[in-house]
């Protein structure tokens, strides 16, 4: 499922978030990331939208918790969360900036850590 943290996008040539009286009628009325997350029950769910997003996911995922998944990235870079009995969530950056910057580097840290959730 391709999913995105903010529903509602920009109209015309704007880019990132809608201005504030659009987002909050979403965030009001609009607001079913977790009911998604509940229905689909995904094995992993992979946030590629940026640290820039964090209070977003924090209000759509009530107690979510980032953490650093090695001594590799910091949490601003890849982060594992905790969020209620889901092992296998990541957020990192949107891809545009992944492919400048080793891409293969941030997705290997994260098959590398699904491999030992699934290793037996």
């Amino acid at each position: 499922v391709w999913n995105n943290v903010i529903k509602i996008g920009v109209s015309g040539t704007g880019k990132n978030k809608p201005n504030k009286n659009i987002y909050n009628v979403e965030k009001e009325n609009f607001n079913i990331i977790a009911d998604e997350i509940n229905i689909l029950n995904p094995d992993i769910i992979l946030f590629l939208s940026g640290p820039d997003y964090d209070n977003e996911i924090r209000n759509a995922l009530s107690g979510v918790e980032f953490n650093k998944i090695n001594d590799e990235f910091s949490v601003r870079q890849l982060s594992k969360l905790s969020y209620k009995n889901h092992k296998n969530i990541y957020r990192t950056y949107h891809p545009n900036y992944l492919w400048r910057n080793d891409i293969n580097k941030y997705f290997n840290t994260i098959i590398n850590d699904l491999k030992l959730e699934y290793s037996y």
